[in-house]
């Protein structure tokens, strides 16, 4: 029984180690297009766009923190 509960346990953080790097693999792709529009476009200077990356990605962040 107790091996059972093991492969279950071990099972359960296989899939949630997979979620998470679906979410960073978008997360990625997301600011690589920024950065490409960004610097098609000019829009902000880099150290604006810089920052306002890093912003979003800590409310992501703590936003994630909350869910669980």
């Amino acid at each position: 029984m107790a091996k059972r509960r093991r492969e279950v346990k071990e099972e359960k953080e296989e899939c949630c180690h997979g979620h998470m790097h679906k979410g960073m693999g978008g997360g990625l792709v997301l600011i690589g297009l920024l950065v490409l529009a960004n610097a098609y476009w000019s829009v902000v200077t880099w150290s604006t766009f810089l920052g306002a990356v890093l912003i979003l990605a800590g409310i992501c962040k703590m936003a994630m923190r909350m869910k669980k």
